[in-house]
């Protein structure tokens, strides 16, 4: 495990020039703490329409904390949750047991022990519910491994106060206790993980970015072929490690692309997007993108609503012109931010992507930009040439349209996470079982363009 921090600042940032927009995104002056190895997650917790936040890290001040912040109207009110005080591990938001509210997964270390919980949201009170998992610093993920409807648990960090490496599987066994899941995953010391469901076999394929007990970079995108099985490709993808990674559908074609980041041995810092081609082989797509160093963050939304992905990197907002040349629109001073994790959700609820950049340096505030690009999703859900009933939904939505020719559709769920992507070339009924209630905002590419379209699902 490597113990020294290197972050590296590329002088060459001062090459890109920003777009001249009017307002493009406004600091809200949220004054959230931030937080040095730190971790955070959006979710609306209590159910009231918005999105609350998760954190945790290492506090100059005071070391680790943990908070949950409620927004109130777009005000962020800590509340008193008593949760495990972790730096260098990961926070996570999932409805584990089913019951309509959003449950919190947890770890990292305290003064150097790590630990992990899992807390249970009953009315609005968080109940550690003690499930045995391995103590670890690292990540952690929710997935449905088995495709049972319940979430389980992805570990991949150190375990124990051993300083052992770890890949394990917990499977949630549907009544509030997990067990172990055997898989052939490997020990990794893992800094980023992201899971989705690449190939759409309903299975959830893993892509990690971590280091091995000799401490060689491994970027791996690991297949699942079920019953805990996992071929695993890294001779596709540049090996670099200490990083961060995402999976996205970047050119709006239907299928998911991936961006990481991360450094080799020599700590030259790379961010990298690769193309899946639909059959799930990926080839990487050649980018100005900077690299970030170590430690690594990256995200990627549609801010402008012009079809491809823009990159949200720890110091900077890559704008993508949909040929792999970004430019940057930092709302900020160049290098005056530098965050981890940064990422893209939607504070507003407006439909489009703003910006929450959690700060590295403990002593200084973590900020919310708001971004004004685009005012939301139109609440027509009908245009000349393309129309979405019934809405709100239930377990199907027809869509249905004039123009001929393949159409590719993504559903994305408020806090910009990809929910569903498919392809029509006529008319048709989509399925939408699996999709938990809630907003949610469809979008059709074609040959004419783009539509965005809010759906409700009841």
């Amino acid at each position: 495990m490597k113990t020294t921090l290197h972050i590296i600042l590329i002088a060459a940032l001062s090459l890109f020039s920003k777009l001249t927009y009017s307002q493009v995104f406004t600091d809200l002056n949220s004054q959230l703490p931030g937080l040095e190895s730190g971790s955070a997650a959006w979710a609306d917790y209590d159910n009231d329409g918005d999105l609350d936040v998760a954190m945790a890290g290492f506090s100059s001040l005071v070391a680790e904390r943990s908070f949950i912040f409620r927004n109130d109207n777009g005000i962020m009110n800590p509340v008193d949750s008593s949760i495990i005080k972790v730096s260098n591990g990961s926070v996570n938001w999932a409805d584990f047991d089913n019951d309509g509210d959003m449950d919190l997964l947890i770890n990292g270390q305290n003064n150097g022990t790590p630990m992990c919980e899992l807390y249970r949201n009953d009315s609005l009170t968080f109940v550690p519910m003690n499930p045995g998992f391995v103590r670890t610093l690292g990540c952690m993920k929710w997935l449905d491994i088995d495709n049972d409807g319940f979430q389980d648990v992805l570990i991949a960090g150190v375990m124990d106060s051993l300083w052992v490496d770890t890949t394990i599987v917990y499977r949630n066994n549907g009544n509030s206790t997990f067990s172990y899941f055997p898989t052939n995953l490997p020990a990794l010391l893992s800094t980023g993980i992201d899971v989705a469901d690449y190939d759409n076999d309903s299975l959830p394929d893993i892509f990690i970015i971590a280091s091995n007990a000799n401490n060689n970079p491994v970027s791996a995108l690991f297949h699942n072929t079920g019953s805990g099985n996992f071929t695993i490709d890294t001779t596709s993808f540049h090996q670099i490690f200490t990083g961060a990674v995402k999976w996205g559908d970047a050119d709006s074609d239907g299928d998911l692309d991936i961006l990481y980041d991360g450094i080799e041995l020599d700590n030259d810092a790379f961010t990298l997007i690769y193309l899946n081609d639909g059959s799930g082989n990926f080839s990487e797509l050649i980018t100005n993108l900077p690299g970030t160093g170590e430690p690594g963050s990256v995200d990627w939304a549609d801010i402008d609503n012009d079809g491809d992905h823009d990159v949200l990197l720890s110091s900077n907002l890559m704008r993508n012109d949909g040929s792999g040349n970004f430019t940057d629109i930092s709302p900020w001073a160049s290098l005056s931010v530098y965050a981890i994790p940064a990422m893209f959700m939607d504070f507003d609820q407006d439909s489009d992507a703003d910006i929450f950049m959690l700060s590295f340096f403990g002593i200084n505030s973590s900020n919310i930009y708001r971004n004004e690009l685009f005012t939301g999703v139109t609440s027509v859900l009908s245009t000349n040439n393309f129309s979405v009933f019934p809405n709100p939904a239930n377990d199907f939505v027809n869509i249905s349209f004039e123009e001929s020719g393949m159409k590719y559709f993504s559903i994305y769920s408020v806090d910009g996470k990809l929910a569903k992507t498919f392809q029509l070339n006529i008319s048709s009924q989509v399925n939408l079982l699996g999709l938990k209630a809630g907003m949610y905002f469809l979008e059709m590419k074609s040959g004419a363009g783009l539509d965005r379209f809010r759906l409700v699902v009841e």
